[in-house]
């Protein structure tokens, strides 16, 4: 520790201050280390100037393009890792058949009407999708909606899922019956309810979303869940919140990463008391209709 104690700067010179392990300062000692400070020195006008911005860059003719739209495209949405879903803005659709490139050639294919969205559904191939990835792409946003509905819905045999990052609200119209990785994380998912259908979920994630109650917790109780991530939720700061997670779901065997312990499998606490102006904890509805609203 005593090198880190003799820590000096310097800018400019070559003078060294350090402070020895008693406390008292040492000058100019040779077994002063020294700090070099580089100043930092922005960019002039003129160079900034030369600069390309955002506007003028080539790629920015294909900031609202999804793939199946671009001339000539024949890859799949099974073949692609993070593909781009997001519906784009009205401004776009009003210049899809005029963008060119740099070389003046169509940016976009020329089909129209049905034989638009034909081609779309089948370089799409949702249906066959195992894995799909669509972060960061607010897919809940009004005018997104009926976009993400139609994709969503066709998810039937999708393994590994990932939605984090959309501003999503409400998946319980939704079905993923065969989905054993499912990434909700980073949502507005106020409840359990809100989840889709689930069949075969192992790992399920819905860290910082904004879940304040157990109730609902219990539908996944028969499924083969063995992790779930549940940090950044308000009750994640409950008292006993570990306990009444494993009550619930008594197969869980990981919660926010860490294994099950022995004091998660004794009795939670007593729920304390509402606040006055505070919602209660609603009552849990029976294990049969919970059952049959999840499998339905």
């Amino acid at each position: 520790m005593a090198d880190a104690d003799n820590v000096s700067v310097r800018s400019g010179s070559t003078h060294t201050v350090g402070t020895g392990a008693g406390g008292s300062d040492i000058t100019g000692s040779s077994a002063a280390q020294s700090l070099v400070v580089i100043p930092f020195t922005p960019a002039s006008d003129a160079v900034q100037s030369h600069l390309p911005s955002a506007s003028t860059l080539p790629s920015r003719k294909f900031q609202f393009s999804v793939w199946h739209e671009l001339r000539s495209s024949m890859v799949h949405g099974t073949e692609l890792k993070a593909p781009r879903v997001r519906r784009g803005p009205a401004e776009k659709e009003k210049a899809f058949y005029l963008m060119v490139d740099e070389d003046n050639n169509k940016l976009h294919h020329d089909l129209r009407g049905q034989q638009r969205r034909h081609h779309r559904d089948t370089l799409e191939s949702w249906e066959r999708a195992q894995l799909a990835s669509f972060p960061c792409q607010e897919l809940q946003h009004g005018y997104q909606e009926p976009n993400s509905d139609r994709i969503l819905d066709r998810l039937r045999d999708v393994i590994f899922l990932n939605l984090r990052d959309n501003a999503l609200q409400d998946l319980s119209s939704y079905s993923f019956p065969r989905c054993e990785y499912l990434n909700l994380d980073n949502n507005y998912l106020v409840s359990f309810m809100n989840l889709p259908r689930l069949n075969k979920v192992h790992h399920l994630t819905m860290m910082d979303n904004d879940i304040a109650v157990f109730f609902g917790l219990d539908r996944l109780r028969s499924l083969p869940l063995e992790e779930l991530f549940l940090m950044g939720n308000p009750i994640a700061f409950q008292l006993g919140y570990r306990q009444r997670v494993f009550a619930a779901l008594p197969q869980l065997k990981f919660l926010d990463g860490v294994v099950k312990q022995e004091e998660d499998m004794e009795p939670p606490p007593p729920t304390p008391p509402s606040r006055p102006g505070q919602p209660s904890q609603p009552s849990q509805p029976s294990e049969s209709s919970q059952s049959a609203c999840l499998i339905s």
